[in-house]
Protein backbone atom coordinates (compact mmCIF):
# COMPACT_ATOMS: atom_id res chain seq x y z
CA UNK A 1 0.00 0.00 0.00
CA UNK A 2 1.24 3.70 -1.09
CA UNK A 3 1.13 5.89 1.64
CA UNK A 4 -1.55 9.21 1.19
CA UNK A 5 -0.12 12.26 0.06
CA UNK A 6 2.31 10.23 -2.33
CA UNK A 7 2.19 12.29 -5.98
CA UNK A 8 0.81 10.90 -8.81
CA UNK A 9 4.20 10.53 -10.31
CA UNK A 10 6.00 9.12 -7.38
CA UNK A 11 2.70 6.32 -7.26
CA UNK A 12 2.80 5.40 -10.65
CA UNK A 13 6.65 4.69 -10.54
CA UNK A 14 6.24 2.58 -7.51
CA UNK A 15 3.52 0.55 -9.33
CA UNK A 16 5.06 0.26 -12.41
CA UNK A 17 8.01 -1.45 -10.66
CA UNK A 18 7.52 -5.89 -10.69
CA UNK A 19 7.66 -7.95 -7.90
CA UNK A 20 10.41 -9.70 -7.81
CA UNK A 21 10.87 -12.83 -5.92
CA UNK A 22 14.11 -13.64 -4.76
CA UNK A 23 14.59 -17.64 -3.61
CA UNK A 24 17.91 -17.56 -3.47
CA UNK A 25 20.85 -15.62 -1.31
CA UNK A 26 22.43 -14.02 -3.82
CA UNK A 27 23.57 -10.49 -3.78
CA UNK A 28 21.03 -7.80 -4.58
CA UNK A 29 22.27 -5.49 -7.66
CA UNK A 30 23.01 -1.64 -7.16
CA UNK A 31 19.87 -1.48 -9.60
CA UNK A 32 17.50 -2.93 -7.27
CA UNK A 33 19.25 -1.29 -4.25
CA UNK A 34 18.27 2.06 -5.85
CA UNK A 35 14.32 0.84 -6.88
CA UNK A 36 13.96 -0.44 -3.08
CA UNK A 37 15.73 3.09 -1.60
CA UNK A 38 13.10 5.06 -4.13
CA UNK A 39 10.05 2.82 -3.14
CA UNK A 40 10.74 3.75 0.75
CA UNK A 41 10.98 7.32 -0.31
CA UNK A 42 8.06 7.58 -2.58
CA UNK A 43 6.16 6.55 0.95
CA UNK A 44 5.87 2.76 0.79
CA UNK A 45 6.20 0.81 4.16
CA UNK A 46 9.05 -1.27 4.86
CA UNK A 47 7.31 -4.38 4.79
CA UNK A 48 6.12 -3.13 1.60
CA UNK A 49 9.14 -2.70 -0.26
CA UNK A 50 10.86 -6.34 1.31
CA UNK A 51 8.12 -8.02 -0.10
CA UNK A 52 8.52 -6.37 -3.85
CA UNK A 53 11.36 -7.22 -3.84
CA UNK A 54 11.20 -10.79 -1.71
CA UNK A 55 14.20 -9.82 0.45
CA UNK A 56 13.90 -9.08 4.39
CA UNK A 57 12.66 -6.12 5.90
CA UNK A 58 16.59 -5.05 7.84
CA UNK A 59 18.07 -5.49 3.95
CA UNK A 60 15.73 -2.50 2.80
CA UNK A 61 16.52 -0.63 5.75
CA UNK A 62 19.69 -1.21 5.14
CA UNK A 63 20.07 0.08 1.64
CA UNK A 64 17.88 2.90 2.87
CA UNK A 65 20.09 4.24 5.72
CA UNK A 66 23.41 3.36 3.08
CA UNK A 67 22.01 6.07 1.30
CA UNK A 68 20.82 8.13 3.70
CA UNK A 69 24.71 8.17 4.82
CA UNK A 70 26.74 8.17 2.25
CA UNK A 71 24.61 7.81 -1.03
CA UNK A 72 26.73 4.64 -2.14
CA UNK A 73 24.70 1.61 -2.90
CA UNK A 74 27.99 -0.45 -4.10
CA UNK A 75 29.11 -3.54 -1.78
CA UNK A 76 31.95 -2.45 0.52
CA UNK A 77 34.74 -4.39 0.70
CA UNK A 78 34.17 -7.96 2.67
CA UNK A 79 37.15 -9.45 5.18
CA UNK A 80 37.86 -13.07 4.23
CA UNK A 81 40.71 -15.03 3.41
CA UNK A 82 42.11 -13.96 0.20
CA UNK A 83 42.92 -16.50 -2.64
CA UNK A 84 45.70 -18.15 -2.53
CA UNK A 85 46.10 -18.46 -6.82
CA UNK A 86 46.25 -15.48 -9.12
CA UNK A 87 44.83 -15.21 -12.59
CA UNK A 88 48.00 -16.88 -13.88
CA UNK A 89 47.88 -19.85 -12.12
CA UNK A 90 43.90 -20.40 -12.43
CA UNK A 91 45.24 -20.07 -15.88
CA UNK A 92 47.57 -22.78 -15.83
CA UNK A 93 46.19 -24.93 -14.57
CA UNK A 94 42.83 -24.98 -16.85
CA UNK A 95 45.55 -24.98 -19.65
CA UNK A 96 47.26 -28.33 -18.26
CA UNK A 97 43.71 -29.56 -18.13
CA UNK A 98 42.84 -29.27 -21.74
CA UNK A 99 46.27 -30.40 -22.78
CA UNK A 100 46.10 -33.65 -20.88
CA UNK A 101 42.93 -34.68 -19.72
CA UNK A 102 43.90 -38.32 -18.92
CA UNK A 103 45.75 -37.06 -16.46
CA UNK A 104 46.76 -39.38 -13.92
CA UNK A 105 46.71 -38.21 -10.21
CA UNK A 106 43.85 -36.18 -10.26
CA UNK A 107 44.41 -32.41 -8.68
CA UNK A 108 47.46 -33.62 -6.49
CA UNK A 109 49.25 -34.13 -9.98
CA UNK A 110 48.36 -30.95 -11.66
CA UNK A 111 49.19 -29.29 -8.10
CA UNK A 112 52.73 -31.26 -8.27
CA UNK A 113 53.17 -30.57 -11.97
CA UNK A 114 52.59 -26.85 -12.25
CA UNK A 115 54.37 -26.24 -8.49
CA UNK A 116 51.03 -24.59 -6.69
CA UNK A 117 51.25 -23.38 -3.31
CA UNK A 118 47.73 -24.56 -2.44
CA UNK A 119 45.99 -27.72 -1.47
CA UNK A 120 44.43 -30.02 -3.69
CA UNK A 121 40.63 -28.90 -2.89
CA UNK A 122 41.57 -25.28 -3.75
CA UNK A 123 42.78 -26.63 -7.51
CA UNK A 124 39.29 -28.85 -8.37
CA UNK A 125 37.28 -25.63 -6.74
CA UNK A 126 39.76 -23.24 -9.40
CA UNK A 127 38.73 -25.94 -12.19
CA UNK A 128 35.03 -26.31 -11.07
CA UNK A 129 34.70 -22.65 -11.29
CA UNK A 130 35.50 -23.00 -15.15
CA UNK A 131 33.54 -25.65 -15.18
CA UNK A 132 35.42 -28.55 -15.50
CA UNK A 133 35.12 -31.71 -13.18
CA UNK A 134 37.31 -34.90 -12.85
CA UNK A 135 35.04 -37.78 -13.83
CA UNK A 136 34.95 -40.94 -14.89
CA UNK A 137 34.98 -41.36 -18.65
CA UNK A 138 31.66 -42.29 -20.44
CA UNK A 139 31.17 -46.13 -21.04
CA UNK A 140 30.77 -47.40 -24.73
CA UNK A 141 28.03 -47.25 -26.14
CA UNK A 142 25.91 -50.21 -27.03
CA UNK A 143 25.88 -51.66 -30.71
CA UNK A 144 23.69 -49.68 -33.05
CA UNK A 145 21.43 -52.27 -35.60
CA UNK A 146 24.56 -50.70 -38.08
CA UNK A 147 26.90 -52.21 -35.82
CA UNK A 148 25.13 -55.93 -35.84
CA UNK A 149 24.48 -55.51 -39.53
CA UNK A 150 28.57 -55.43 -40.48
CA UNK A 151 29.20 -58.31 -37.98
CA UNK A 152 26.21 -60.57 -39.89
CA UNK A 153 28.17 -58.98 -43.06
CA UNK A 154 31.54 -60.31 -41.65
CA UNK A 155 30.29 -63.54 -41.03
CA UNK A 156 28.66 -64.21 -43.95
CA UNK A 157 31.83 -62.82 -45.93
CA UNK A 158 34.05 -65.55 -44.36
CA UNK A 159 31.93 -68.49 -43.86
CA UNK A 160 33.65 -70.45 -46.70
CA UNK A 161 36.91 -69.88 -45.44
CA UNK A 162 38.82 -72.52 -44.68
CA UNK A 163 40.29 -73.45 -41.39
CA UNK A 164 43.45 -72.81 -41.90
CA UNK A 165 42.77 -69.49 -42.57
CA UNK A 166 41.28 -68.88 -39.01
CA UNK A 167 44.25 -70.96 -36.95
CA UNK A 168 46.20 -67.81 -38.11
CA UNK A 169 43.70 -65.41 -36.37
CA UNK A 170 43.13 -64.20 -33.04
CA UNK A 171 39.74 -62.90 -31.74
CA UNK A 172 39.60 -60.15 -28.57
CA UNK A 173 36.72 -59.43 -26.93
CA UNK A 174 38.34 -55.75 -25.91
CA UNK A 175 38.21 -57.16 -22.06
CA UNK A 176 40.66 -55.60 -20.11
CA UNK A 177 42.70 -57.48 -17.29
CA UNK A 178 44.65 -55.13 -15.08
CA UNK A 179 46.68 -55.69 -11.41
CA UNK A 180 45.61 -53.88 -8.85
CA UNK A 181 48.31 -51.32 -9.52
CA UNK A 182 45.84 -50.04 -12.13
CA UNK A 183 42.80 -48.06 -11.00
CA UNK A 184 39.90 -46.23 -12.17
CA UNK A 185 40.44 -44.06 -14.99
CA UNK A 186 38.87 -40.66 -14.40
CA UNK A 187 39.66 -37.58 -16.46
CA UNK A 188 39.30 -34.09 -16.24
CA UNK A 189 35.98 -32.77 -18.32
CA UNK A 190 33.92 -29.95 -19.21
CA UNK A 191 30.34 -30.11 -17.78
CA UNK A 192 28.11 -32.03 -20.86
CA UNK A 193 30.93 -33.55 -22.68
CA UNK A 194 32.45 -37.13 -23.15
Amino acid sequence: MIAAGTSDEARSEVESLTIMPRGDRSETSASVRGQMVGMKNAGCSTAEVAANFGVHPNTVLKWVRRAREDEDLQSRERSGRPRCTNIEDDERMHQAILNEPLRAGGAAAVKRELMLGCSNETVRRRLRERGIFHRQPARKPFLTPEHKARRVRFAETYVDVPQTYWDLCIFSDEKTFSSDADGMVKLWRPTLTR
